[in-house]
């Protein structure tokens, strides 16, 4: 799919199920693509969501919006697709976000939410930004790394590649 306009998904619920099954990011979990995420979400989620996704945002705080899901608890097993719907949908109190973050922005944002939900700890990367097993034991940084991917071109740095075409 990458980014392709139009959405495939309607605004039902019966989508948004769908889209938390087969809706899954162009982008490579990737040091780049995850601190991208994080510089969006900083800007545009933490009011509500918090600066650790726990649902403890300033509007939240001080009393606006109540209830507000936090990534560790409510949210942390929800699917990359059903991320991706709310943000160009909206769902629940939350409003649509496609008019405020292209295609690629709501990807990114996913990308840094996926940290959240594993507890917020940015994971370590090797030399070529690719995150380290956290189950390596330590033994990943002693082993050579793949080599890195060819340059993409423009504009579509940091997508993942797509094999299955």
């Amino acid at each position: 799919m990458a980014f392709s306009l139009p959405y495939p998904y309607a605004q039902t619920p019966e989508d948004y199920e769908r889209a938390g099954v087969e809706l899954k990011s162009p982008l490579v979990t990737n040091q780049a693509n995850i601190e991208a995420g994080e510089k969006v979400y900083t800007a545009m989620c933490t009011q509500c969501h918090g600066v650790e996704g726990k649902g403890d945002g300033a509007l939240s705080v001080n009393g606006h919006i109540a209830g507000i899901p936090s990534y560790t608890d409510k949210l942390k097993d929800l699917p990359e697709g059903k991320m991706y719907h709310t943000l160009t949908w909206g769902k629940g109190l939350m409003g649509s976000h496609a008019s405020q973050l292209s295609q690629r922005q709501r990807w990114e944002v996913i990308e840094y939410i996926k940290v959240l939900q594993q507890g917020g700890e940015m994971p370590e990367f090797d030399e070529n930004g690719m995150p380290v097993p956290a189950d390596a034991g330590g033994n990943a940084k002693d082993e050579p790394s793949k080599p890195a991917q060819p340059a993409a071109p423009a504009g579509m740095e940091g997508m993942a590649v797509n094999t299955a075409h």
